[in-house]
């Protein structure tokens, strides 16, 4: 089973606490996802387990697709996220 599909790849389920943790509530995520919010790709072939390794395309694809803007592509983006709570903060 898998969070997320995107032709022959996919974002396995065991990732998906971690992303909508942080997209809902601003939670900082392990160092594979944090190198790919902030749109790292060396250090996350670095830090990806061979699962995920496989899987950057869906990945990349979820967060152009699924997220919004604001919430990755750059450190600064990505602090910025986390200290507004992430989607939480916008509700308050």
């Amino acid at each position: 089973m898998s969070f997320y599909e995107f032709n022959e790849f996919e974002i396995p389920d065991y990732m998906g606490a971690g992303i909508k943790n942080y997209i809902n509530h601003g939670r900082k995520p392990g160092d594979f996802l944090t190198a790919v919010i902030q749109n790292k790709l060396i250090q996350a072939i670095q830090t990806a387990d061979s699962t995920n390794i496989k899987n950057l395309q869906a990945y990349a694809m979820y967060f152009y697709w699924e997220v919004p803007s604001i919430a990755w592509g750059s450190e600064e983006k990505m602090k910025a996220w986390i200290d507004r709570n992430g989607l939480e903060g916008e509700i308050k």
